[in-house]
């Protein structure tokens, strides 16, 4: 009721204002607190959330024919899936049982007037799949990609859990996702090939080196065989395919998945006494029943349905 002044930048407005106006009304305070309350449960709500996700960290994308180049990164590999870099060797030789018949000699030689690795490496795989032809096994060379989708055999993820991550909200699973992509040289398949070759229709892989070859890096050629392993068995729900590695000459081995009660995973070699004896065992493992459908797989939660 007084006298109002103005100046140059502002008019006042005379009006009468209450206090009873400036405080809010009780249906207000009603619809706050319900407000807070339902944000303050769904805080509740999304901190669980948070605790039962998985973060997901990306690793390495490996090729096994990178085995001897990148040994940090197959190290990382081997480590998230809790495998031994050296694989367990049975320790015994496997022979060519005596009921085979004349169709599993084997009694090819690598030529001496070729000199480049490479090439004579490829020079064998013709012979070894007319070999498997003869005991009606579907050999497939695929060394290069050959009918294989994208040129890769498997291309496939490598998951393991972990809870190292301090920076992460305590309880909150840490999956290491790795990539394993590659081929072999040879895959021997389950029927006879209609069109593109997939990882389930392969029965066991073989792997060849010369003789050189295997000279200058054993330890590199059996890596290699064992990511190939890795690549074909990663939550592989249809069968656990073996990986043949051999020069053809005096080394033949069958590098294969194994497992105790308790879904603990490992790799074991088998020494063979010959190429054609390596080929039986390979052919023995791969007809036994599938153990890979968990080998590489995120486990479940433990919060949630295991149904699911």
């Amino acid at each position: 009721d007084g006298v109002l002044k103005a100046n140059k930048n502002y008019v006042l407005v005379p009006g009468k204002y209450t206090w009873e106006e400036k405080m809010p009304r009780q249906d207000s305070q009603v619809e706050n607190s319900s407000l807070m309350e339902a944000f303050n449960g769904l805080r509740v709500e999304m901190h669980g959330i948070r605790e039962t996700l998985p973060s997901v960290l990306v690793g390495h994308v490996i090729s096994p024919s990178e085995a001897s180049k990148k040994p940090g990164a197959v190290a990382t590999v081997f480590d998230a899936l809790g495998l031994h870099l050296a694989p367990r060797n049975n320790g015994t030789t496997y022979h060519l049982p005596a009921r085979c018949g004349p169709e599993w000699i084997f009694s090819w030689q690598w030529p001496r007037s070729v000199t480049d690795d490479r090439i004579l490496e490829r020079q064998s795989y013709e012979p070894v799949c007319n070999f498997l032809k003869r005991l009606c096994l579907f050999g497939e060379d695929v060394s290069d990609g050959q009918n294989c989708v994208e040129g890769l055999l498997f291309n496939n993820d490598i998951v393991s859990r972990r809870k190292e991550n301090p920076h992460l909200i305590r309880g909150q699973q840490v999956y290491h996702r790795h990539r394993v992509a590659g081929r072999t040289d040879i895959a021997v398949l389950k029927e006879e090939r209609r069109g593109h070759i997939l990882r389930h229709m392969v029965k066991f892989a073989i792997e060849l080196k010369t003789v050189e070859g295997y000279r200058q890096s054993k330890t590199g050629c059996l890596r290699e065989a064992q990511l190939q392993l890795i690549g074909l068995n990663a939550f592989n729900t249809l069968s656990s395919p073996p990986v043949l590695l051999s020069n053809l000459a005096r080394t033949h081995q069958v590098v294969y998945l194994a497992k105790d009660e308790e879904w603990n995973y490992g790799i074991v070699v088998q020494d063979c006494a010959t190429f054609a004896a390596a080929v039986h065992f390979a052919k023995l493992k791969s007809d036994e029943a599938s153990i890979s459908e968990h080998f590489a797989r995120p486990n479940t939660p433990e919060q949630s349905d295991s149904s699911t």
